[in-house]
């Protein structure tokens, strides 16, 4: 099986000049999304264009407002204002079991530690349609689809609180697939990988997006974001500092506002080191 057969078998503010910006109906549009969390505002007036077919890297100092974002568009976090439209389709007004059919989510790290088969993991993904691993044949025919997209066909078998972390993020993501969801929101997934295990989801990540999905990411390494990311959103205080390519929004400029650092090459000083 090709990596395009893979991926194909699933049956269920600022911007830069670079390249055009892409229509509101291709893709993920937020439109002047505000939210509040206790009383506090922690997202004002966000617009965020994701394309559809790419990835869209999320990034900011802790607290800037990632999490938040992911949060309003699974309906974990009502808005106080704005829009959310998928390919032109109206967001807020799908019904919560739609809403769990259309976006797979990927979370930062599971509390799932139970010695349950991988296969089984996986399954969850089909309760938003109405099924799960014991259920109809099509079913397990997709949990043994989404976990070859994942390259984990391997895996099926294993007890979930055996594996590596980067075995269970491969998993995770399968688990967001196996509904055949199109559109994908990971909330910092590589933060508890190694660079070896980062690189392989990030380079899977890419595969996903070549292939047509659409994938809204949050990340917290530079090095990261510019591997992977088609198109990257930096956030400050629950707003959005600058979007483009990520060499246009990870420049000094930018950076040092968000982060109070510099940019020297490969490494980086607080701002007052440079004074």
């Amino acid at each position: 099986m090709t990596d395009s057969d893979k991926l194909t078998t699933n049956p269920l503010s600022e911007t830069t000049a670079e390249a055009e910006a892409p229509s509101t109906n291709d893709g993920l549009c937020l439109e002047g999304i505000s939210a509040r969390r206790n009383n506090k505002l922690v997202l004002t007036n966000v617009g965020i264009q994701a394309p559809g077919g790419a990835i869209t890297a999320l990034i900011g100092p802790n607290g800037a407002g990632k999490s938040s974002i992911i949060s309003t568009i699974l309906g974990l976090l009502p808005i106080t204002s704005g829009r959310l439209r998928l390919h032109g389709a109206d967001v807020l007004t799908m019904e919560r079991l739609r809403r769990a059919q259309t976006f797979g989510y990927v979370p930062q790290r599971t509390r799932l530690f139970a010695p349950m088969p991988v296969s089984q993991v996986v399954a969850m993904g089909c309760y938003a349609h109405g099924g799960s691993w014991f259920g109809p044949n099509s079913h397990r025919a997709a949990v043994r689809d989404a976990l070859a997209m994942v390259d984990a066909e391997h895996l099926a078998q294993r007890p979930f609180n055996e594996l590596s972390a980067g075995e269970s993020q491969r998993v995770l993501v399968a688990r967001a697939l196996v509904g055949g969801a199109r559109t994908l929101l990971l909330d910092e997934p590589t933060s508890s990988l190694d660079i070896g295990h980062s690189l392989i989801l990030l380079k899977l990540l890419k595969r996903l997006a070549h292939s047509g999905h659409t994938i809204l990411i949050a990340l917290h390494h530079f090095d990261q974001v510019e591997y992977v990311a088609d198109h990257t959103v930096l956030l400050h205080n629950g707003i959005v500092l600058c979007e483009g390519t990520a060499n246009h929004v990870l420049s000094n400029t930018h950076i040092t506002t968000a982060f109070g650092v510099v940019r020297h090459g490969s490494t980086f000083r607080l701002t007052e080191e440079t004074t």
